[in-house]
């Protein structure tokens, strides 16, 4: 006989790690080649920022979409500091970070831009499935 959990109850480490039975949901990839990352992804509570393949080591949750654009931000701003050689003076320091908010920027505004087309879609589902006369459009 099957067990049967209670929603939200996680029976093994596997379950925790299956995003199709911790309710995680992809809505975007914002890296460019390999696997794509950083990843985007929602649940009924929050926001996940996925920085690696681990779920383990490379997850940083939010609880608003805010905090995601703006842990992002920080993680791109690090990320290019870190791959870039030693900043020397004040000046280079601030080219730097406008160059990092610049990055951040046009990616907060394609997520935007991808969740509002999403949010489009579902609300027309949605319509189309309550309303008979809007499923002939």
């Amino acid at each position: 006989m099957a067990t049967i959990l209670r929603p939200g109850r996680r029976r093994s480490r596997l379950d925790k790690e299956d995003p199709l039975k911790n309710g995680w949901k992809e809505v975007a990839r914002l890296g460019e080649g390999g696997q794509g990352y950083p990843h985007i992804l929602v649940d009924a509570h929050g926001w996940c920022l996925r920085l690696g393949p681990s779920s383990r080591k490379h997850d940083k949750h939010f609880s608003s979409l805010q905090n995601l654009l703006q842990g992002l931000t920080e993680h791109l701003i690090r990320h290019r500091m870190v791959t870039s050689p030693a900043i020397e003076g004040i000046e280079a320091l601030n080219v730097a970070l406008r160059l990092g908010l610049s990055a951040s920027s046009t990616l907060a505004t394609e997520i935007v831009r991808r969740l509002d087309l999403q949010l489009q879609h579902i609300l027309l589902e949605r319509r189309r499935s309550t309303h008979p006369m809007v499923a002939m459009i």
